[in-house]
């Protein structure tokens, strides 16, 4: 079972992904109702930079996002008025990347806004060509006459058409009605809030997955079970009451501190060092304390083995993205390192944000790939 934590931690609204009792994820508001991923807002054209092929986009509070020209399906002029999607925070001097072909997400579609271009995407993740191509077809005929298409997800190969179309709906109209609000609203007006980390995590379920929420506030979970966008979803909310604190319990301070520890410590006695530059995440590993045996390849492979197995524990609970480099410790045994290379790719197929080992190196580097959603943990959260 998959047990999501909501809580007051640290005077954030907190949010937590336990399975087996082991919080996965985790991610922190210090500023609810702020602007973040996924929401749509009414953006005003500031300027455009023909050269490198972008415009910035005003977004409210002083806020100044980029949108390149391919995210847009006309080309932007200053002073226009368009709905315009956060499609990645703000990091470092870098302003919030925005698209105008925006999307909503549901638990077995995705609406997509595509004026012009293809407008039905399956999940790779799906096989039966025959049920695409079925689904491809019921969805065609609902976006009909409009802007919209759809992202068909896995999880829709297992869901009846009744239930996939009544979702359709559902989604079409929020999507008409981010665009007739913006027909009437003044810049900077939010036209549509991303759903929370805790609905996110309940929409991506797997068909069947147990998912309790946990959580002291009462109204929040009422408001989760009322939520339209949630509805034939089975998940059990549970009112938190007992005097021993929700945090304590889950042991927050424990992961949190983990999440933020530049020296991870393995089973093995080795550890990794993690840190982080303005392009990319270095992670360094290290025999640490281990017994080195005879056998010294084999010791190199037991630590190499539980480093990746860490490094893809730590990539979700940190919520690291981009480029990450891990130093692994060298070996010159191929099937030992090709066994590294397995286990990297088995552990980081289980991330559900996109998470690619691209290559060990003959310097022992192993070079991950990781899609970025949110803002890494580190930013957002700091021990008092």
């Amino acid at each position: 079972m998959k047990k999501i934590i909501v809580t007051e931690y640290k005077k954030m609204f907190f949010s937590a992904l336990a399975v087996q009792e082991k919080i996965i994820e985790m991610d922190a508001d210090p500023e609810p109702g702020s602007l973040k991923t996924g929401d749509i807002v009414l953006g005003s054209v500031k300027n455009t930079a023909d050269n490198i092929k972008a415009a910035f986009c005003e977004i409210g509070n002083g806020k100044t996002g980029f949108l390149p020209f391919k995210e847009c399906s006309i080309p932007p002029k200053g002073r226009m008025l368009l709905p315009v999607q956060i499609k990645r925070d703000a990091s470092g001097l870098k302003e919030e990347m925005l698209t105008a072909r925006f999307s909503i997400p549901g638990r077995n579609l995705v609406l997509l806004y595509e004026p012009a271009g293809e407008r039905f995407c399956i999940s790779k993740k799906a096989s039966d060509r025959a049920r695409a191509a079925e689904l491809k077809k019921i969805l065609a005929e609902q976006c009909a006459d409009t802007s919209f298409g759809f992202i068909v997800r896995t999880n829709a190969f297992l869901t009846d058409n009744d239930t996939i179309l009544a979702e359709a709906a559902a989604l079409l109209d929020k999507g008409d009605s981010v665009i007739k609000a913006a027909e009437y609203r003044t810049a900077g007006s939010i036209l549509y809030r991303a759903p929370d980390l805790c609905r996110e995590w309940i929409l991506g379920a797997a068909e069947g997955e147990e998912i309790e929420v946990i959580s002291e506030n009462r109204e929040y979970l009422e408001r989760l079970q009322n939520d339209p966008l949630l509805s034939g979803i089975p998940f059990t909310a549970r009112h938190y009451t007992d005097a021993f604190p929700l945090e304590k319990l889950f042991r927050l301070d424990h992961y949190t501190e983990l999440a933020l520890s530049r020296k991870i410590w393995l089973r093995s006695g080795g550890f990794l060092v993690i840190d982080h530059t303005e392009a990319m995440t270095v992670i360094d590993v290290n025999t640490g304390s281990t017994v080195i045996g005879k056998d010294r390849e084999e010791t190199f492979l037991k630590i190499n083995l539980e480093a990746a197995d860490e490094i893809a524990y730590q990539l979700r609970l940190r919520n690291l993205s981009g480029i990450i480099i891990a130093d692994l410790i060298s070996m010159r045994n191929r099937d030992h390192i090709k066994k590294v290379e397995d286990r990297f790719h088995a552990v980081l197929s289980e991330d559900p944000h996109k998470a690619v080992l691209a290559d060990i190196t003959r310097l022992g580097l192993a070079e991950i790939t990781r899609q970025k959603k949110r803002r890494p943990f580190r930013t957002v959260f700091t021990i008092s």
